[in-house]
């Protein structure tokens, strides 16, 4: 699958960037919160013990509020600390209270190779597309088009 944005309008070229970043960490919250695989379906889609819910539509779903940690891998972004809580960290948390974002700075041991060695993939990584060479060799690419089949996401409107 191939994502295009056409941003237009006298951005800088670090605006742009941050928009696209931004947007891509949007899609991923809203895909990792709705996600979730299949643990603990029953439950949201019946009562605790896993049997079917009525067909009692006025029943409000209920909201998986457990705290989870997204890991989030600098890369080569360029995305200063103060731009990531201003522009990432703040508006996740204001909007997803129960999610948090852990920083991955390259490094010694925190290297993209080693962490994929050691079976620590990162949730998120953000780095310029000249880096997608190392991503590619790992085999850390998936298509996300099933995702937003699934949810409804119009990918057009990314052209």
């Amino acid at each position: 699958m191939k994502v295009h944005f056409n941003v237009k309008g006298n951005f800088s070229v670090k605006t742009r960037n941050m928009l696209f970043l931004f947007t891509i960490v949007l899609m991923l919250v809203a895909f990792v919160g709705c996600g979730g695989g299949n643990a603990g379906s029953d439950q949201v889609a019946g009562n605790q013990e896993g049997k079917p819910a009525d067909s009692d539509k006025s029943a409000t779903p209920s909201v998986d509020t457990t705290p989870v940690t997204l890991k989030w891998y600098r890369g080569t972004s360029g995305l200063t600390d103060q731009d990531f809580e201003q522009l990432v960290n703040v508006p996740v948390k204001k909007k997803y209270p129960n999610i948090s974002i852990q920083r991955i700075t390259p490094g010694e041991g925190t290297n993209i190779a080693d962490l994929v060695a050691a079976g620590d993939i990162p949730d998120i990584v953000a780095t310029w597309n000249g880096g997608f060479g190392n991503f590619t060799q790992l085999d850390l690419f998936e298509d996300i088009t099933p995702l937003a089949k699934k949810f409804n996401v119009d990918l057009g409107k990314f052209d």
